[in-house]
């Protein structure tokens, strides 16, 4: 996957976990964006494993 289309989904997680245009969703999805940058892959994966979906709505689009 490139990094544009990473980092779409990227912003689609933020959304589902933080909440549609809340500060923690920019910040999240940015620093992610940038350890991506940095090609810090391992870290974001393991981020991404350890993230608790907080509704069923987002653990459905995280399974998708």
């Amino acid at each position: 996957m490139d990094y544009y289309h990473c980092a779409e989904h990227i912003y689609k997680v933020a959304k589902a976990q933080y909440g549609e245009g809340t500060m923690e969703a920019l910040q999240w999805a940015e620093s992610t964006i940038s350890r991506l940058f940095f090609a810090e892959v391992k870290e974001v994966i393991a981020g991404l494993g350890r993230m608790k979906p907080p509704t069923k709505e987002a653990q459905e689009k995280y399974a998708s």
